[in-house]
């Protein structure tokens, strides 16, 4: 949030995508994606399969350090 500016809240209301026909994991993991406010962090993959250890959701890597 930059200095001077009002905070705006938002109130949520629980979602199942479990039972919802066009929402799914990928709809919130774009979602996701398109949204990130970390800071100096970027999106560096999506899905990323690790051998033997199932699959990162989202990569994320510093623009300083590179990792």
């Amino acid at each position: 949030m930059q200095a001077g500016k009002t905070p705006i809240y938002s109130k949520f209301e629980p979602l199942s995508i479990k039972s919802h026909p066009a929402l799914d994991e990928r709809w919130v993991q774009q979602l996701t994606a398109d949204d990130l406010d970390l800071g100096d962090l970027v999106l560096k993959d999506k899905d990323r399969i690790q051998l033997l250890a199932g699959r990162l959701d989202l990569v994320l890597q510093g623009l300083e350090s590179g990792f």
